[in-house]
């Protein structure tokens, strides 16, 4: 007879698979992220740390950290860094590093469905870069973000954007993100017709931008990005499949009284 998995047991399948699979290409990507290719050194990092601002003395939490590079980097421009991914593999290859040149990160093996270890208000910002398209009940972890981050605190988001034609490429990625994904979490509007918001949930998107290229080709976005952003709604419901963007950002301010 066919075993059929239901409820909380699928849910650990689902994220007993994608730990395996990071366990599985803990190294090379670790050595890939590590290489300092010239892309990372004079264009994402910069780039990246230049978004984020100003981080002395500010409590992050670093969702889905990996091996530890962006923990490391915030570490190291004076911020209180606690990092948490699901690969044990991953986590590992980062406090070998940690063991090797202390920054103080503490690193925590832990999926991102289970934030119940960090207090109410613990942090000043959250960073998720490239991990909430792996995340397929988003809003329970968006309450949870919202609950363990600071009044007037900082989520960073960045992700694929919709049309992009990576995000089909890659099976573990689950949803699509545009301009207006988190507009719905904004005052005390409804997430759907059908599913009523979580009113203590209130998120003011402050930024949003849209990147034509990522890697190699992303000396192109000085020429394409402003015409993209020229109007965000315009492009996207024009011109989305037409000229695929690659990545979109997001800074989202958490607002917990008013």
């Amino acid at each position: 007879m066919k075993k059929v998995i239901k409820g909380k047991n699928k849910k650990n399948l689902v994220g007993e698979l994608k730990r395996k699979g990071w366990d599985r290409v803990a190294d090379v990507y670790a050595n890939d992220r590590r290489a300092g290719s010239i892309h990372h050194r004079f264009i994402s990092d910069p780039a990246l740390f230049e978004l984020v601002g100003k981080v002395l003395d500010k409590k992050i939490l670093d969702a889905g950290c990996g091996e530890g590079f962006i923990s490391r980097e915030l570490a190291r421009r004076g911020a209180k860094v606690v990092g948490v991914d699901l690969s044990g593999k991953l986590l590992k290859l980062a406090q070998n590093e940690e063991s090797k040149n202390p920054l103080g990160v503490n690193y925590h093996c832990a999926s991102l469905n289970d934030l119940s270890r960090f207090r109410s208000g613990e942090f000043d910002m959250i960073t998720a870069f490239h991990v909430l398209e792996h995340v397929k009940d988003l809003i329970p972890l968006l309450e949870e973000m919202h609950r363990i981050t600071k009044d007037n605190g900082v989520l960073w988001v960045k992700v694929p954007f919709y049309s992009a034609w990576g995000q089909f490429n890659d099976p573990t990625h689950v949803r699509f993100f545009t301009s207006f994904t988190f507009s719905y979490f904004q005052g005390k509007n409804n997430y759907s017709h059908e599913v009523k918001k979580n009113d203590k949930l209130n998120l003011k998107v402050q930024k949003v931008r849209i990147h034509f290229a990522v890697g190699r080709l992303k000396f192109l976005n000085w020429l394409f990005d402003p015409l993209l952003n020229l109007s965000q709604a315009f492009y996207c419901r024009f011109y989305a499949w037409i000229f695929p963007a690659c990545e979109i950002e997001y800074k989202i301010r958490v607002i917990k009284n008013g």
